[in-house]
């Protein structure tokens, strides 16, 4: 196999000097984006100028791909298709990274096979499948996505109709978990322990005293922090749009002193504790998800305790605790009380607590 680059060609001139000819097929020349072309011996030179051309042409091809889609096109090449010719790139940002999150999903376990070769049974085993890996709650949004993918192509005539719209999700029942102060405590020692699972245990760390999402931690960049004067943290939180203004408590301030010496010549507040090609990359939903796992079973806590609790979790507290509402509301960035009811939970303490109040004790 040859190390040229593409459409690259190797030849020697009359006086034995080597030479390359760059020679692209003739639709890129007739679309204006590449020409022929004569190099001398360096080619790392024609490797440099050759990259935003195949970058042209690789764009060209995409773009070709799209406008031709057929029913007999690839799982991918819809996705393509949909996202180009749709209202996709109207939706909000929340919304586009849910989406292109479930897209892998749907172009690994359909193994990207042709779109007319989908009929209701492979659909069913494509989201059995997709329970079984991850759950109620990611195929639930994986059958939801796949049926408005598919309804574009039956939009555009390409199939009778949409295989995933007689697949029959389970909902997921809301979670009730909370995590107890002990809980986060064992999870910490043993993330803290081992520099492998440094950053996750930074992540629930600040989840767990801010009281948010995980999404929007692992993602957290240093200039959001002011950890010299008012020891603050600024959140602009992805799924709701709000922007939240929250101290940081002296542990978690220490904690991110020693983050910042470690990691504070790069992005991230909690990112890969290993650079890929030279850079550090924050950690995936997956990832942190698997790794949370891992430390779980070494600490010995129940397996069922999620990172995405600790936000349930510290709500409820604060619920139970007398906060006022709008205080909870300035931490959590809801704007209406009636969305925190899903982050309340019947336990004793409430109970008692609202039965001694009705007695006036």
């Amino acid at each position: 196999m040859s190390d040229l680059p593409r459409y690259v060609h190797r030849f020697t001139y009359k006086n034995r000097r080597i030479g390359y000819r760059f020679i692209p097929p003739q639709k890129y020349i007739d679309a204006g984006i590449a020409e022929r072309r004569t190099f001398g011996a360096q080619i790392h030179r024609i490797r440099d100028w050759l990259a935003p051309v195949y970058k042209a042409m690789d764009k060209f091809d995409e773009d070709n791909r799209v406008a031709n889609l057929k029913s007999t096109s690839r799982v991918s090449h819809l996705i393509e298709h949909y996202k180009f010719y749709s209202n996709f790139k109207d939706l909000a940002d929340t919304t586009v990274r849910d989406y292109e999150y479930m897209f892998g999903f749907m172009t690994k376990h359909t193994k990207d096979c042709a779109i007319d070769s989908i009929d209701v049974s492979k659909a069913r085993m494509f989201y059995e499948e997709v329970r079984d890996a991850h759950g109620l709650h990611v195929s639930s949004k994986f059958v939801r996505v796949s049926r408005i993918v598919f309804n574009h192509a039956l939009d555009l005539d390409l199939i009778p109709n949409n295989p995933f719209s007689r697949v029959k999700a389970k909902t997921p029942k809301p979670r009730r978990v909370l995590w107890t102060d002990e809980q986060v405590k064992q999870f910490l020692t043993t993330a803290y322990n081992n520099w492998e699972w440094r950053s996750i245990g930074l992540i629930c760390q600040m989840g767990y005293a801010w009281v948010q999402r995980v999404n929007d931690l692992r993602l957290l960049t240093w200039d959001c922090l002011d950890l010299s004067n008012k020891k603050t943290v600024t959140i602009s939180q992805s799924k709701r749009g709000a922007t939240v203004y929250l101290p940081i408590a002296d542990d978690l301030h220490e904690m991110l002193l020693q983050q910042e010496q470690d990691f504070g010549f790069q992005d991230y507040v909690a990112p890969r504790v290993h650079p890929q090609g030279g850079q550090f990359y924050p950690y995936s939903r997956e990832d942190v998800s698997r790794i949370a796992k891992d430390i779980l079973k070494a600490a010995g806590l129940p397996t069922n305790l999620w990172l995405s609790d600790l936000r349930r979790t510290g709500t409820t507290q604060m619920v139970e605790n007398g906060v006022p509402v709008t205080s909870i509301m300035q931490v959590t960035g809801h704007s209406d009380p009636s969305a925190l009811s899903p982050y309340i939970k019947n336990t004793l303490r409430g109970a008692t607590e609202a039965l001694k109040a009705r007695q006036g004790v």
